[in-house]
């Protein structure tokens, strides 16, 4: 009587059916948790901007009201008016206006920082946007005493890009130079690039303690907590993630062949 063939060599190397499908189920719960993480995240974002949104309704109902008073008001008072009444008026009026611009200004980060924001990608001149930051940071850079001195080498005519959003980045890394340059000192604004590709570098003197030397991504600094702190941070934030939506990015690192320790800080888009 013919045997029976024989049953093919189990694989040493292959998991018991067991662990097997002990592996398989671990994977789907932590594919499971992860798309419950983001989805929770989705959902706290989508309630912090309508956080943000009625907020910003609320704040600027009774602003409007005192704007219109305010207008009123100024087509009443005579024109020989007391001076304190007319600076008053137009004290007023100014600091409605900042908070219409501060709130405005909140609802802006809020949907940079969440990706919402749009951006008015175009073929632009990068020199112009930079030119009207380095313009804009001109009076406080002369009260620190601090010169600003924009350079170009090799720089691109042309790139795809949002300009205002290119000055508002390059403002806001004035901004923290500025905070963090000592008085009497220089703050160099180069920009350089290939054909269709733009880098900006800023480079000041080494004023900020607790800078990493090892060019690790400027998102890594870390905040003492106090409220100067705290609005540098959500001003790197901001650089990085429009940076990013532009196809860009943005590192630090600390330029140790300088006769004078100094931090560069570029902008690559």
């Amino acid at each position: 009587m013919p045997s029976s063939p024989a049953a093919p060599p189990s694989n040493p190397l292959a998991a018991p059916p067991d662990e097997a499908e002990d592996r398989g189920a671990a994977a789907a719960s932590s594919l499971a948790a992860e798309r419950a993480a983001r989805e929770q995240a989705e959902l706290a974002a989508q309630a912090r901007d309508h956080f943000l949104a009625i907020t910003a309704h609320d704040l600027r109902s009774p602003l409007n009201g005192i704007q219109s008073w305010a207008n009123v008001l100024q087509m009443q008072i005579p024109a020989d008016a007391p001076a304190p009444m007319v600076r008053a008026l137009a004290g007023i009026r100014n600091g409605v206006e900042q908070q219409a611009r501060l709130i405005e200004e909140l609802l802006d980060k809020a949907r940079v920082l969440d990706g919402s924001v749009e951006l008015n990608i175009a073929e632009i001149s990068p020199a112009p946007a930079i030119q009207a930051a380095i313009a804009h940071a001109g009076d406080a850079a002369s009260a620190r005493g601090v010169q600003l001195v924009f350079v170009t080498i090799d720089a691109p005519e042309r790139i795809r890009a949002d300009a205002s959003r290119l000055e508002q980045m390059t403002r806001l890394l004035l901004t923290d130079a500025l905070a963090s340059a000592p008085r009497d000192s220089e703050i160099r604004v180069t920009l350089a690039g290939t054909r269709d590709a733009l880098k900006l570098r800023v480079t000041c003197q080494a004023n900020t303690p607790g800078i990493a030397s090892d060019g690790a991504p400027a998102q890594e600094r870390t905040t003492s907590g106090d409220p100067e702190s705290r609005r540098a941070d959500i001003g790197w934030l901001l650089i990085r993630r429009l940076a990013e939506l532009q196809g860009g990015s943005l590192s630090m690192n600390v330029v140790k062949d300088a006769e004078d320790p100094a931090r560069e800080v570029t902008l690559q888009l």
